[in-house]
């Protein structure tokens, strides 16, 4: 009996033995993982640290580099922006104006920085503008300040966009008429003018009575009684009154355009030569009339087909001899009566003077025409 109870006492003792070297053991498992886990940690710290510092060297070490090919990037995505140049040289608000605006749409589409801007809309300055900035800068910013956009743009307007350039502008559109201009070309003209006076046109109202006031009479007034304030319908209204005289100088500005390319055309195929034409007076006097049938080739008037480097007689058409030396015109001349009177030197003189007539106005202007009795 007693030996049974020890047993139990031994066997309880072992038990809490035990369950307290497990409960060491766990105790131990957790401060070994905290511990791994605090050295897990630390490492990693140190390591994001020591990251950190090697970025932050390359960072101070590199700053110049670093800004350059941000600036770089930037300038390359506004050039594939394709923004034109601009040259200055005379002043020409609207060419200023414009581009400007052409910069500043680069600069919206491609979401420049402020800080970036000045750098790639002055890339584009060229010539005479090029040698401006390089002069307004140091005045803007003499310790080498950076240079907002605002700030070039005032000094850019106050150079190529003066007061005096605009005030000209502004009289020029308050003076537009249409006058020979189509309604086409006179709308084109209002709005490239309107935008130095914007106070005038800043309504619809406004901008329809304008252009209304500067059509031709034979078109405002219709105009005006039907569409005085709407300026799109003043327009369409106005192309439709004018559309039948335009036409008409477009067909008449063809017609001109089809005559001298074919005048051109005959004066390559028949070059007239810069001698002056033989034949004494054979071509004074003529009438206008008589011009008209005038041959292009050999620049005389005849019917038929023209024999100039034929060698053919102009007087009877046979080959072998020119119309100097033609027996048929030598026959009439000898043949001819002679009065009394025109004997001797007197008769050979007319007759002389028969035979240069005949060949005058014919054949003349042949190579090897030969003019006999003079």
């Amino acid at each position: 009996m007693l030996t049974s109870m020890e047993n139990q006492a031994q066997m309880a003792q072992m038990m809490q033995t035990l369950v307290t070297n497990q409960a060491m053991m766990q105790q131990a498992i957790q401060q070994a993982t905290l511990q791994q886990t605090t050295l897990q940690q630390t490492a990693m710290q140190q390591a994001a640290t020591q990251q950190v510092a090697i970025q932050q060297t390359a960072l101070l070490g590199n700053r110049d580099s670093g800004t350059m090919t941000i600036e770089a990037r930037y300038l390359k995505d506004f050039q594939r922006q394709k923004p034109p140049s601009f040259e200055g040289g005379k002043i020409d608000p609207i060419a200023a104006e414009n581009w400007l605006e052409a910069m500043e749409k680069a600069f919206f589409y491609m979401n420049c920085p402020l800080e970036y801007q000045v750098h790639c809309g002055t890339y584009m300055l060229e010539g005479e503008a090029h040698l401006w900035w390089k002069g307004a800068k140091k005045l803007i910013a003499p310790l080498g300040e950076p240079i907002s956009w605002p700030q070039f743009k005032e000094a850019y307007l106050r150079k190529y966009y003066p007061v005096a350039a605009r005030m000209k502008l502004q009289a020029a559109f308050h003076e537009l008429k249409q006058g020979d201009l189509s309604v086409e070309d006179y709308d084109q003209e209002f709005n490239r003018l309107s935008r130095f006076s914007p106070i005038y046109v800043s309504t619809e109202e406004l901008k329809a009575e304008r252009f209304i006031a500067g059509l031709r009479e034979n078109i405002r007034g219709y105009v005006a009684s039907q569409a005085s304030s709407d300026y799109t319908a003043a327009l369409k209204m106005a192309t439709l009154i004018d559309a039948p005289r335009t036409d008409r100088l477009q067909a008449g500005s063809t017609q001109n355009s089809q005559i001298a390319v074919q005048g051109k055309q005959i004066n390559r195929n028949h070059p007239r030569t810069n001698r002056p034409p033989r034949g004494g007076t054979a071509n004074r006097g003529r009438t206008p009339a008589q011009n008209r049938n005038q041959c292009l080739k050999c620049q005389r008037t005849h019917q038929g087909e023209c024999r100039l480097g034929t060698n053919v007689c102009y007087n009877c058409g046979q080959m072998g001899h020119y119309a100097a030396n033609c027996p048929q015109q030598r026959d009439d001349v000898t043949n001819r009566p002679v009065a009394k009177n025109q004997r001797g030197r007197g008769a050979q003189q007319q007759q002389g003077r028969a035979v240069a007539h005949a060949t005058t106005g014919r054949q003349a202007d042949a190579p090897d025409a030969v003019v006999t009795g003079t």
